[in-house]
């Protein structure tokens, strides 16, 4: 068999459902962070994290410090887990990293794969997504 872009989709999902399946009831959750391919190999990053990095609620470090944090720069709690429209594609904000001085917004693509944003720009594309409420001072 030979890999193809087409062919990869299938194996990706059905990888991801096998270690998900294989890890039920361990407090580890899984995701897929992208990968690569040629015609006879593929490599697929598989994300794994352990429960000792969530609250009992399953919350990350990151998310954790959104719902912390995220008032001092502007952001709301009912922000995390939105999706939005940022640079012509869609993101879910998924936490905050209030060390970082600038780029301090986590925001996971579709495939899984993490960015870091600035604030600003996250309330920017929040209150065009969301322009009905307006919760967020941009």
């Amino acid at each position: 068999m030979k890999f193809t872009r087409g062919s990869l989709k299938g194996i990706e999902a059905k990888v991801l459902d096998a270690v998900k399946e294989a890890l039920d009831g361990t407090g580890i959750s899984v995701s897929l962070d992208g990968g690569r391919f040629s015609e006879s190999e593929f490599i697929l990053k598989v994300v794994m994290t352990s429960a000792i990095e969530t609250d009992g609620d399953g919350r990350t470090t990151a998310e954790k410090d959104f719902l912390t944090f995220g008032e001092g720069y502007g952001l709301t709690s009912d922000m995390l887990g939105k999706v939005i429209n940022y640079h012509g594609k869609f993101f879910t904000i998924s936490g905050l990293y209030p060390n970082r001085p600038k780029n301090n917004v986590a925001i996971k693509s579709a495939k899984g794969k993490v960015y870091i944003a600035p604030s600003d720009s996250i309330k920017r594309a929040y209150n065009a997504m969301y322009s009905d409420k307006q919760l967020v001072k941009a």
